[in-house]
């Protein structure tokens, strides 16, 4: 699971095992029973058998689920591929005729289509750990965003826009190409990195990431170049103080994500939800509605705790100056990136609120499973996303990004928890009586064996007396 770079593949994947462990389990608790009654206890071993049977079951869940992994990570690799070798066959072609040139180029639609594709490579980079069909349309908006680049370049190298001066124009193409190429070996990058997670394979798609920043930049600068194109660069090149508005961002994530909390502590106000060690508590509770609550709860100081070490680790990395050109410079290099941050933040605080409401909801009007797993794996899947954003310019290796990492899985363990209290919570309140069927039908079988144990004792203790007597009677005793 630690390999995989789909959150919620992993915890579907954990989960899976732990409903195995969990069957297995009931396979031998009930076999105590069944061989107590010497296996002659119909309805002992009719359970055994359906322990059995749901063991199976269970095994094919855990199969399929690993084999949808593999098809699925499968899948956007040779899409990746398929982008990559398309952007070069493309390449190859942009001298001649059949590629086609924006004829309306300007200094505006050429920054405009630099942002773009700015935009959609930082989406690709932090769906590297997300759900496969967002890599695969994360790949396919690069691609064609990297097309429309190099479309508008050939488009804006004509003497309308260069002012007459082809050196500029060829610059331009120039500058264009080195980008396009950058965006290849992203994908590249991001093929090894989405198929098996790694601290190197971590370190080539930052360094594939911070290659393809530069070379947009490189690109745009080039269009700086051309006349009346002030105004337009400024477009990419932002003037805000970004690394104040990420540090911000990540603060009011924090308290959006806390009071979100409140909201469910405040569903039950006479039951008291505590902050919990582990997210397994919130399947331990024997009500499974405060279950619902705990892992709500859970849910959301997991995500506190892992925006509080993105805060540690974005000020690690300044401090550190892991971009290469100085710590503080790498908002201002890539301020798209920046963007893309402080809107992963503002996404993981929206997504746990939702989650939040919906477990409140759930436990005040019933609880629709399709419902919770719908927002816990989107907080999932916003948190993969913001870790990607934190770590795409810093070291994978410091202690700060290991601790964020390590923070990421247990949040996607909370959401695997509370989607599966949700599951227990509707079907117990579809079944209500279910669990109390179970027990008195385990108490039914302790009764049997208790009552066996006194017979047997008795047997026990006649026989006894009749040895003592001579052994003599020991046949009319038994007859009588």
């Amino acid at each position: 699971a630690a390999q995989m770079g789909d959150v919620n593949s992993q915890a579907a994947l954990l989960n899976a095992a732990k409903q195995l462990a969990a069957a297995d389990q009931a396979v031998l608790e009930r076999g105590k029973v069944a061989y107590a009654a010497g296996g002659t206890d119909a309805a002992a071993n009719e359970a055994v058998a359906a322990a059995q049977r749901d063991v199976a079951a269970r095994v094919d869940a855990l199969r399929a689920v690993s084999q949808q992994a593999q098809a699925e990570s499968s899948a956007s690799a040779q899409e990746l591929d398929k982008a990559r070798k398309y952007i070069l066959d493309m390449l190859q072609r942009m001298p001649t005729p059949q590629f086609p040139a924006n004829p309306k180029a300007s200094p505006a639609t050429i920054v405009t289509a630099a942002v773009s594709l700015a935009e959609a490579t930082s989406q690709l980079v932090a769906c590297c750990n997300a759900a496969p069909e967002e890599l695969i349309a994360a790949t396919k908006s690069s691609a064609k965003a990297t097309i429309d680049m190099l479309a508008n370049a050939k488009g804006g190298a004509v003497p309308r826009v260069t002012g007459g001066d082809a050196a500029k124009g060829d610059a331009l193409v120039a500058a264009g190409q080195a980008a396009a190429r950058a965006v290849a070996d992203l994908f590249a990058a991001a093929k090894t990195q989405s198929k098996r997670q790694s601290p190197a394979g971590q370190r080539r798609l930052a360094e594939a990431s911070g290659a393809v920043v530069d070379r947009i930049a490189d690109f745009v600068n080039a269009v700086g170049a051309l006349p009346n194109s002030a105004d337009a660069v400024k477009m990419y090149f932002s003037g805000e103080d970004l690394e104040a508005l990420a540090r911000n961002a990540l603060t009011d994530a924090g308290a959006r994500v806390r009071a979100a909390r409140t909201r469910v502590c405040d569903a039950d106000p006479a039951y008291t939800v505590e902050a919990r060690g582990s997210p397994e508590f919130g399947l331990q509770n024997r009500d499974c509605r405060h279950g619902l609550l705990d892992a709500g709860a859970a849910v959301a100081d997991a995500t506190a705790e892992l925006l509080e070490r993105a805060k540690a680790a974005q000020q690690a990395m300044l401090d550190a100056g892991a971009a290469g050109d100085g710590g503080v410079d790498v908002y201002k290099r890539d301020p798209t990136w920046a963007k893309g941050l402080i809107a992963s933040a503002n996404e993981l605080a929206e997504a746990v609120d939702a989650a939040s409401s919906c477990v409140a909801d759930s436990y005040a009007s019933g609880t629709s499973k399709d419902k919770v797993e719908a927002v816990a794996k989107e907080v999932a899947t916003k948190a993969s996303r913001l870790v990607a954003a934190s770590r795409a310019k810093a070291d994978a290796d410091s202690a700060a990004q290991k601790a964020l990492q390590e923070s990421v899985r247990e949040t996607a363990q909370s959401t695997a928890v509370l989607i599966a209290v949700a599951k227990e919570c509707e079907e117990t309140e579809a079944n209500p009586s279910a669990f109390a069927d179970v027990i008195d039908a385990n108490e039914q079988a302790i009764k049997k064996q208790m009552e066996i144990i006194k017979l047997q004792r008795k047997i026990k203790a006649l026989r006894e007396k009749q040895a003592a007597a001579g052994g003599g009677g020991g046949g009319g005793g038994g007859g009588g």
